[in-house]
């Protein structure tokens, strides 16, 4: 049926209105095509555009996006005339209304109707110029989805800024009912089976977003959406797809990839070539799950090896109460890009200090957790920045966990002893598994999970303990600041490696407790300080050119790599394999670093069989992601050589051709001609032409030829575009069955990583261990707990110095058998801060192998490291600064030990001096006397010092030394930065207030007012003293 003419309605409504005598505006055609966002031709005003029509008009830079309208009135009524419109031409009229007319009743559909809101208007890089329509939408508009429509144009109008007026357009059908194309169809039950999920979806040479998703598209991308027959729709190209995913990932949304599931070839061949293209989800990407091709195109291979595009950890977690005031807390972590996969068990109080922990160690980018979590555990988890998803209750189910986990593994071809060891895990920490694997099944990552790499969380007996409280005021891994720059891993991180990097983050934030295997690692130190420094040159070299070979390896344990991927890792594994072969013979020859050799050794003897794979890849066809010919060797895959062989034949039938079309030619001989990507082609000049068979079908031409192709070639060309399609999907079976037979060496090529990872770290910790002033720590056990330095310094500010020959080096002595608390006073600003954080951090390096910055260094094996530092709130939580301090100092007491060592900066600090300075006094004494263990305290309150007076023996005074200068009666300071025997007698906070630049008059009334403080200070102390004196002498 014909489209209507919009003048013929035009007229017949002029004469209606004239017969009831109102009258009707003029519409001009500037009107008119300013509504209907078309070129003025009055042919295809109610017909809708075409997809191409719509992007040449969207996305050109040089036209206008949509021409305002002026002080036109256009109140065109049409009563009562019966027009048959196409379901496009409904659409676009429904598009001008601003009221959210639901199409449906079905909430998913729903949710992707709703009219358009707050849509960028300006087309992004990846949008500009013209875009091809996708092949569903050509032939989508047919004759079965015309309605006829009683149609009322109520006032259409417009203001001076050109907007639409709130009137709306009438446009019901007589059915009731909006007719879908098949695309749309097809898209409306993607969304049904996939909720809540952004897809992309395959059209053609484009990925397409339809419904809310096009509408959250064009706000996150900033590209265009525009009305497309029933729904909003924006699209992106092809090789754009790894960066969009990227970006929409970032923001927290789960993406969908939904691929084309037969080719043009096959389809044109099958029953059912005049349905949409088969179209089905294949990828599934969140925040942790960003692996695989489709995230990385071939020519950023190497971003996604190194880590730019890199997944995190997922942080699976589920809690039972014990009492009021304990929670039990069971969780599972695992990194999909490393196979990396850690449990726990432990209780936790109402603050989550321990859950806020190991969020803090771990850092994941999504947590899982059942639907409903206690109120303190969702506060804490919604102040995080990981992505937060709630999995179905009965996925924690704990009755059936250990049938669950045990029957996928079953599949798998695991060692009976890995699959004993999973009846040993607590039935909670079971339950968490399974909800993991089932979540990770859905993203096709399950394999991630592995029996033989399930292991404890290294935090209890055996590693130093570290709360978040420490990782955070030791500035472990970032500053105040957040950033990495100035952190303990900033000063010692000098691997060469990815995989290197993330074990020595794992060595500090897990210290080890064990003297053996510390002392291993500074045997092997020691060795390599005394290596030839062209051994570790060729070492560090040999480093320096490996991708991120561990995260590779799970990649292809996920089946997710392209082949450009899986050749960069294999090439990479079998380089380093005869380079370390290679230096493995000179390293014995030296015959002086035997630990050294045995890592080499072990690492060459576990990569013996990545050769064979590497030498069957056709590096040509890696490069170019062509699967038909990326093995020599085929033998292993019949199905792929049989098609091989039918498309030789079916070629060899073509070349036989050749002669029967030459001689219908009347030619000596023919060649076939290839043109665009179209083969098989008999080209003829024009002059020719009637030598052509009425019968050949014509394929193009130019001015001088005609090409052309006979009905047999058509016929055999046809045959062979099915027989490569059918090659390419047996290369992709075949290719599959690689990757899983390359996987099952996939524990033995990890041992390797780990011992070159080790390496990198031996290597980065020796660089640190040959700066000057730098020693091999003494490692001691025993009953008594110490630490014993001599001229230590802060391993990291040293290195943020102009010149490091500015610190000031310092002295520790702490013994748990004699003194074992050193308060610390000074003026403001003299280093006590920094001096405390000093100890820690030599203590904690002395934990994990390293060299210390010390002359001499004496440290008993420690099992916690406690610190309360700085004043902070947490006004999410509901708790004051004295509260946050207070609630602090109470977990440090409730968990510190004899052979724990406790920093307390300042306690008492957050409320009135009488108050404070006792808190910090009955703790000084606990801490001191009751716990008896190694601890550094600073304070500026008189009364604590006089506590550590009284408390002979266990508690000593000690201030940071400075010089007083009295010039105009102003007291300036010279800082000295050295520790010093004996209490401080002020603090000087004023002359931190003069170089704060406060102003002068201020000061001195400040100083005036502190001194009459002072005074009277000192004489209720000195009246103290005297009563005490007294009061002694009476007794005795």
């Amino acid at each position: 049926m014909s489209k209507p003419n919009f003048w013929r309605l035009k007229r017949k409504a002029k004469d209606n209105a004239q017969s009831v005598d109102v009258k009707t505006p003029k519409i001009s055609q500037k009107t008119i095509s300013s509504f209907f966002r078309s070129k003025p031709e009055p042919t295809n005003l109610l017909g809708g555009q075409s997809e191409k029509e719509d992007s040449e008009s969207s996305q050109s830079s040089s036209q206008p996006k949509r021409q305002k309208l002026q002080d036109e009135s256009c109140a065109l009524t049409l009563e009562k005339v019966p027009v048959k419109l196409s379901d496009s031409a409904l659409s676009k009229l429904q598009s001008f209304s601003t009221s959210s007319k639901s199409y449906e009743d079905n909430e998913t559909i729903q949710s992707n109707l709703r009219p358009a809101k707050n849509i960028p208007k300006t087309s992004s890089a990846c949008n500009g110029g013209r875009t091809k329509p996708d092949d569903d939408s050509e032939n989508e508009d047919d004759p079965d989805t015309v309605v006829s429509s009683n149609i009322k144009f109520d006032a259409f109008r417009s203001n001076s800024q050109g907007k639409r007026s709130s009137q709306n357009v009438v446009c019901q059908g007589k059915t009731g009912k909006v007719k879908y194309t098949p695309l749309e169809q097809q898209v409306m039950d993607l969304w049904k089976q996939h909720p809540g999920i952004l897809l992309f979806i395959e059209c053609g040479y484009k990925y397409r977003f339809f419904g809310n998703d096009a509408e959250i598209a064009a706000q996150e991308l900033n590209i265009y959406a525009h009305m497309d027959h029933n729904f909003m729709t924006a699209s992106i190209p092809v090789h754009r797809l790894h960066a969009h995913v990227a970006r929409l990932v970032e923001k927290g949304h789960k993406v969908g990839i939904v691929k084309q599931s037969e080719t043009a070839a096959l389809k044109a061949m099958s029953d059912n070539k005049n349905a949409p293209f088969t179209r089905k989800l294949e990828n599934l990407f969140t925040r942790a799950t960003l692996i695989g091709e489709d995230v990385d195109s071939i020519d950023q291979q190497n971003l996604l090896l190194d880590g730019v595009l890199s997944a995190g950890h997922i942080f699976c977690l589920n809690e039972t109460h014990q009492d009021a005031k304990t929670t039990n807390i069971i969780f599972v972590a695992i990194n999909p890009s490393t196979g990396e996969c850690t449990y726990e068990q432990f209780s936790d109080n109402s603050g989550r200090e321990e859950l806020h922990k190991r969020l803090q160690m771990i850092n994941p980018a999504e947590i899982l957790c059942p639907p409903a979590v206690s109120k303190d555990t969702e506060r804490l988890l919604n102040h995080s920045q990981a992505r937060i998803e709630k999995l179905p209750l009965e996925w924690f189910e704990t009755t059936s966990a250990l049938t669950r986990v045990t029957s996928y593994f079953a599949k798998g071809n695991y060692e009976a002893g890995a699959l004993e060891g999973l009846t040993d895990l607590p039935s909670p920490v079971l339950a968490c598994l399974a909800a993991i694997q089932q979540h990770l099944e859905e993203f096709g990552l399950h394999r991630a999970i592995r029996p033989d790499c399930l292991q404890a969380l290294p935090s209890g007996k055996g590693f130093l303990h570290l709360d978040s409280s420490t990782i955070r005021n030791l500035q472990l891994f970032t500053n105040d600041c957040g950033s990495g720059e100035g952190s303990l891993f900033w000063a010692l991180n000098h691997t060469k490696t990815k995989f290197g990097a993330r074990l020595l983050h794992k060595w500090i934030a897990q210290p080890v407790c064990n003297r053996e295997v510390l002392e291993d690692r500074q045997e092997k130190l020691t060795e390599l300080l005394q290596t030839d420094h062209e051994i570790l040159t060729q070492l560090k070299g040999i480093l320096s050119n490996l991708p991120d070979i561990e995260k590779g390896l799970t990649t292809i344990l996920h089946n997710k790599c392209n082949p450009i991927q899986y050749y960069t890792i294999l090439e990479a594994l079998c380089t380093m394999r005869s380079d370390l072969l290679s230096l493995s013979t000179f390293v014995e020859q030296e015959n002086n670093c035997p630990l050294l050799f045995q890592l080499i050794k072990e690492t060459v003897a576990l990569l013996d069989d990545v050769q064979a794979y590497r030498d069957n890849i056709n590096v040509t066809a890696a490069k170019e992601g062509n699967k038909t010919k990326l093995l020599k060797d085929f033998s292993a895959f019949p199905n792929v050589l049989k098609f091989m062989s039918d498309i030789k034949d079916t070629t060899g039938a073509l070349d036989d051709l050749r002669p029967e079309i030459a001689s219908k030619l009347s030619l000596f001989s023919v060649q076939y001609t290839s043109v665009s990507g179209q083969e098989y082609l008999i080209e003829v000049k024009n002059t020719n032409a009637k030598c052509v068979p009425a019968n050949w079908r014509k394929i193009s031409s130019t001015k001088q030829v005609g090409r052309y192709r006979p009905p047999a070639v058509d016929k055999l060309f046809g045959e062979l575009q099915c027989l490569r399609e059918m090659l390419k999907t047996e290369c992709n079976q075949a290719w599959i069955g690689l990757l899983q037979e390359f996987s099952q060496q996939y524990f033995r090529h990890k041992q390797a990583v780990n011992k070159v990872a080790t390496m990198d770290v031996l290597l980065s910790l020796a660089h640190v261990a040959q700066q000057e002033g730098y020693c091999r720590p003494k490692i001691v056990e025993g009953d008594n707990c110490k630490i014993i330095i001599k001229k230590g310094r802060h391993p990291v500010i040293p290195l943020l110095l102009a010149s490091a020959g500015q610190f000031v080096p310092n002295d520790t002595q702490l013994d748990s058998a004699g003194e074992c608390c050193m308060v610390l006073s000074g003026p403001n600003m003299g280093g006590k801060s920094c001096y405390i954080r000093q100890v820690a951090l030599i203590a904690l390096l002395a934990h994990i192998g390293s060299y210390v910055p010390a002359e001499y260094a004496e440290i008993s094996l420690l099992d916690s490291i406690f610190t309360r530092m700085g004043a902070r709130d947490e006004l999410f939580h509901g708790r004051s600064t004295l509260m946050v301090e207070l609630e602090e100092t109470a977990a440090i007491l409730q968990k510190v030990s004899r052979n724990s060592l406790v920093l307390l900066d300042e306690l008492g600090r957050g409320t009135g001096s009488c108050d404070g300075s006792a808190i910090a006094c009955a703790t000084l004494r606990h801490i001191a006397i009751e716990i008896n263990c190694l601890s550094l305290f600073v304070t500026h309150y008189p009364s604590v010092m006089d506590t550590a007076n009284e408390l002979d023996k266990k508690a000593a005074n000690y201030h940071m030394s400075f010089v007083l200068h009295n010039q105009d009666e102003t007291e300036f300071l010279t800082f000295l930065y050295e520790v010093t025997k004996g209490a401080a007698d002020r603090s000087y906070g004023i002359n931190v207030a003069r170089l704060a630049n406060l102003d002068r008059n201020l000061l001195q009334r400040a100083a005036t007012i502190a001194a009459d403080l002072e005074k009277q200070a000192r004489q209720r102390r000195d009246l103290r003293h005297s009563f005490s004196a007294m009061w002694n002498e009476h007794q005795h």
